[in-house]
C-alpha cells in the first residue's frame, strides 16, 4: 500500500489469455438486475480493464462516483497468463483522510482550523474522523480485491 493507499497484485493462471479474457467479461459485463457479482466493469483494450462496485455512493458526475476501482491488465507467457490489478480508492476519501489529519495535528499545536467550540471535542472529532475514513478505505479496498479473486477463483502470488 502506498502513499495514496493503492496496492498491486499479481495472479497467474494457466490458461489462454482468450478464456481468461472470457472469465472475466462474464463476471464484469451481467446484466444491470443480475446482483450475483455486485461487479461492474468493461474492458478498455483486448488486456486491459477496469472493475468497480455495483453501487455508487455518489451521483455528482464531476467527482469520481464509486468507492474504490481496480484496474488490470492481462499478459500472456506461454502457457500461462498473468493478471496484474491494481486497487486504488475514491479520492475524495483519500483527500478527505489527509485533510482530517492536519486538522487533527493543527489542533493541538493552538492553531484554531474552524470555530472556539470546545477543544475536547475538536481534539477527539478530527482524529476519529480520519479513522472511520481510513477504515473505509481500508475495507472498501480489500473487499473489492477479494471479490475479485473469489469470483475468478485466483490465489495471488507470494
Amino acid at each position: 500500500m502506498d502513499f495514496f493507499f493503492t496496492t498491486s497484485q499479481r495472479y497467474t493462471v494457466y490458461d489462454s489469455i482468450a478464456n481468461v479474457r472470457n472469465d472475466i467479461k462474464s463476471v464484469i459485463e451481467r446484466r444491470p438486475f443480475d446482483f450475483s457479482t455486485n461487479l461492474t466493469g468493461r474492458f478498455l483494450n483486448e488486456t486491459d480493464f477496469t472493475v468497480s462496485p455495483k453501487w455508487s455512493f455518489s451521483f455528482i458526475r464531476w467527482l469520481e462516483t464509486d468507492l474504490t476501482y481496480l484496474r488490470g491488465k492481462l499478459t500472456y507467457e506461454a502457457p500461462k497468463t498473468l493478471i496484474v490489478i491494481t486497487v486504488r480508492p475514491n479520492s475524495v476519501f483519500v483527500i478527505g483522510f489527509y485533510f482530517s489529519m492536519i486538522l487533527a495535528i493543527l489542533e493541538p499545536l493552538g492553531i484554531s482550523t474552524f470555530s472556539k467550540e470546545n477543544t475536547l471535542v475538536k481534539f477527539w472529532f478530527f482524529p476519529l474522523f480520519a479513522t472511520i475514513i481510513l477504515a473505509q478505505i481500508i475495507f472498501s479496498t480489500s473487499r473489492i480485491k477479494r471479490r475479485f479473486e473469489k469470483l475468478l477463483s485466483l490465489n495471488p502470488e507470494k
